[in-house]
């Protein structure tokens, strides 16, 4: 199983401790770390905290929360921005729900294949993962935390239980409430108030953890010690 939650769930339907292995899941760590000379961020600027979102905007990512965090940044003269970087099925309604509250620090921008979305991985000063307030994420763990690590930055993450776990255990991020616009903002805002260096140290943090313990690599591994042991 890809997270302790799922484990949890097996336990207390029956199966047998000895026969559930936790193996979390990795990042297309090759296409992350293409290379496509890509320069037009489209906003992203050095006097302002760019906060880029990169993923599926739908339903269970929740953005609404998103923009009305926006919003307590902006009346409070902060400097960070969001930037949403995907597609879905919510990101019309989103676009005109933002552009008729005259929402300044969120930018949309268009859909890159995922070849180029390192490259803005890398140009952004934290990573966004928010998810739905739902019992059902508690054990989830987004496969972009994996991908948000590998590139070694700080992470934003609005999400309870083994994805918070997983960012507290790295060290990696600043965790907020997920659907709590106040939360949100003040999670973001501490990550603004950050040195250079403390920041770094965040995403060296996560860097090291997933090459460590959750890259291809360390998924192999895992996975050819289990067939060992099956195979007695």
């Amino acid at each position: 199983v890809i997270s302790e939650g799922f484990r949890t769930r097996l336990l207390k339907n029956g199966v047998e401790q000895d026969k559930i292995v936790v193996i979390k899941n990795w990042a297309d760590e090759e296409k992350l770390n293409m290379t496509n000379g890509v320069k037009n961020y489209e906003g992203f600027d050095s006097k302002y905290f760019n906060i880029l979102f990169a993923g599926n905007i739908g339903k269970a990512q929740a953005i609404d929360s998103v923009l009305d965090a926006s919003v307590i940044l902006a009346n409070n003269n902060s400097m960070v921005r969001f930037f949403l970087l995907g597609r879905g099925l919510e990101l019309e309604r989103l676009k005109i729900a933002a552009k008729s509250r005259n929402i300044d620090n969120v930018s949309f921008l268009p859909f890159v294949e995922m070849e180029q979305v390192g490259e803005f991985l890398r140009a952004a000063d934290a990573l966004l993962v928010h998810l739905r307030d739902d019992e059902l994420f508690e054990i989830t763990i987004p496969s972009k935390i994996q991908a948000y690590m590998a590139i070694g930055k700080p992470i934003l993450l609005a999400v309870k239980g083994d994805a918070a776990n997983l960012v507290n255990e790295a060290k990696c991020g600043v965790i907020a409430e997920p659907e709590s616009p106040i939360s949100l903002s003040s999670a973001a805002a501490k990550l603004g108030k950050m040195t250079k260096n403390e920041l770094q140290i965040l995403g060296n943090n996560g860097k090291e953890y997933y090459y460590r313990e959750l890259s291809l690599q360390a998924g192999v591994r895992k996975f050819t010690k289990v067939f060992g042991e099956i195979s007695k």
